[in-house]
């Protein structure tokens, strides 16, 4: 447990991890909830919305395991930051699509997702940039 407040917390290169993870968590419930998403459409449907986020999480944990020591590395960390970032735009394009098509997926279940997906593309970003300013010597 941290001494300090959670208020008082700032971001930390983790927390995109676990946002990410925590992204796939949720993919998942709304897949498996047979309310939302029929069996009939579950492996169409469902099967895309999980990949699409278990490439997020994936992306983003080979990008945390290259600590950059030469150019090559840091463009290897680079290209999975913006892989993840590309994934989270794609994943946001089938939330989309798969709305019209199910009626039955309400706007809130969409949203959450939504809203997870552009904070951990916007952490990849802040990721890069910091990547950027700390390794951009190379």
């Amino acid at each position: 447990m941290s001494n300090v407040y959670k208020r008082k917390r700032t971001q930390s290169p983790l927390e995109v991890i676990s946002k990410s993870k925590e992204l796939l968590r949720d993919v998942y419930a709304l897949i498996m909830n047979e309310k939302k998403i029929p069996k009939k459409h579950r492996y169409f449907v469902g099967k895309s919305l999980y990949d699409s986020a278990n490439k997020i999480v994936c992306y983003i944990f080979n990008a945390n395991n290259i600590y950059p020591r030469s150019k090559e590395d840091y463009a290897k960390r680079k290209a999975y930051q913006e892989c993840a970032q590309y994934e989270c735009a794609l994943l946001l394009n089938l939330l989309d699509t798969y709305s019209d098509m199910l009626p039955n997926l309400s706007y809130k279940d969409i949203e959450k997702l939504a809203v997870n997906a552009n904070s951990i593309k916007a952490l990849i970003a802040a990721w890069i940039k910091a990547n950027d300013e700390q390794f951009g010597k190379f």
